[in-house]
């Protein structure tokens, strides 16, 4: 009798073990963030979503069992190497703009849903019209659920400035960060997603828990590299059918992505990367997409590495790369869901500055656009 009560102890003990482990051993689910500037200004549709877009975006995120995280919480968690729920997903905003602070983020306070801003701390202080003041960015920052973080003290895209101009505006902006909330911030953002090598060392010279691009994508424990993806919202691209794709994004498994830091010089650009091997199999379903040319060039080199080529010279400063491969599914009545790879490089000239914005594919489903 005591022989099977020990045996039937021994077994569920094991029992949970292998459960646990098994557990353990599925990849981290990712993350998606989403990232807003301009709402309800109209007469800018390259840069911002109409109010009606916004309302009904959250509207979808709240009733489908979304979990909208902090974005601090989302970067603690992966600091940590903590598996995340399924569909995890933070909201953002840059430029602190007054439209955002007026049409949305009452949205999210009255419904408690988690949210960052990224301002420029000149802009708070010039008390422009346009972005939200101090007193007004101080009163968001009391709700328990809203995070702040910064962007450079001038708005603008670190290319336009010398490195020791970039360091001065950042330090700038940590300082004015600090006089105003007695702490350091978090979080940055580079405006308008841009930068290159120099201002990556730069960057690395700080202690930011997190830094983030505008490349469209998601990302997990593994793929959580020195710049973060975000999917950028403007009235164009910001229809419910395109969001759910989005939002419900899956991370690659990627590693030696090239190139990195994402700049280019010649017409023709080299870019490509590599999974781990026993995830190979998702080579074969990848298909990428070029701002402007549809659909890309895809080499495979090896089993678990692919180059991609632009079908056309590029004659563009900008240039965006969506790769994408659909998710397995087990039971086909599921919504298909999409790992999502995306690049936002720049034309690299002597004095590394980017000009002009390119136009995505429409007919792609994949395209995305950036704000400029």
């Amino acid at each position: 009798m005591g022989r099977n009560i020990l045996r039937k102890f021994i077994l569920s003990f094991l029992f949970i073990l292998l459960s646990y482990g098994a557990a353990w051993a599925t990849p981290h689910n990712g993350a998606v963030i989403i990232s807003y500037t301009r709402i309800g200004e109209d007469e800018y549709p390259d840069e911002s979503l109409r109010t009606v877009q916004f309302t009904q975006q959250i509207e979808l995120l709240r009733d489908n069992n979304y979990n909208i995280w902090p974005v601090e919480k989302i970067i603690a968690s992966i600091k940590n190497g903590e598996d995340l729920p399924d569909k995890t997903i933070g909201i953002t905003f840059d430029g602190a703009y007054r439209s955002a602070y007026e049409h949305a983020i009452p949205i999210l306070i009255e419904n408690d849903i988690p949210f960052t801003i990224f301002f420029a701390s000149d802009l708070a202080n010039d008390g422009i019209l346009q972005t939200m003041s101090w007193s007004e960015l101080k009163s968001i920052k009391r709700y328990r659920f809203v995070d702040l973080g910064i962007h450079p003290a001038q708005y603008a895209r670190l290319s336009d400035f010398t490195d020791l101009e970039n360091r001065t505006n950042i330090n700038k902006a940590l300082s004015a960060y600090r006089d105003a909330f007695g702490e350091n911030p978090k979080l940055f953002a580079f405006p308008f997603g841009e930068y290159d090598k120099a201002h990556l060392k730069l960057m690395q010279s700080y202690e930011f828990d997190a830094i983030f691009g505008l490349q469209s994508g998601a990302f997990n424990t593994i793929t959580a590299g020195d710049i973060l993806p975000r999917f950028a919202m403007t009235e164009r691209y910001g229809n419910l059918e395109r969001f759910r794709l989005v939002s419900g994004a899956l991370p690659f498994n990627y590693y030696d992505l090239e190139p990195t830091p994402p700049v280019f010089k010649d017409d023709w650009p080299v870019m490509g990367f590599s999974v781990p091997v026993e995830d190979a199999k998702i080579l074969e379903k990848t298909r990428c997409f070029v701002s402007g040319q549809g659909r890309a060039k895809v080499m495979r080199i090896g089993d678990n590495r692919i180059e991609i080529r632009t079908p056309y010279a590029v004659d563009e400063d900008r240039l965006r790369i969506n790769c994408t491969a659909p998710q397995d599914q087990e039971k086909t009545y599921e919504e298909p869901r999409w790992h999502w790879l995306g690049l936002l490089l720049h034309r690299a000239d002597d004095n590394d500055i980017a000009t002009t914005s390119p136009q995505p594919n429409a007919e792609d489903p994949a395209a995305d656009i950036n704000r400029d």
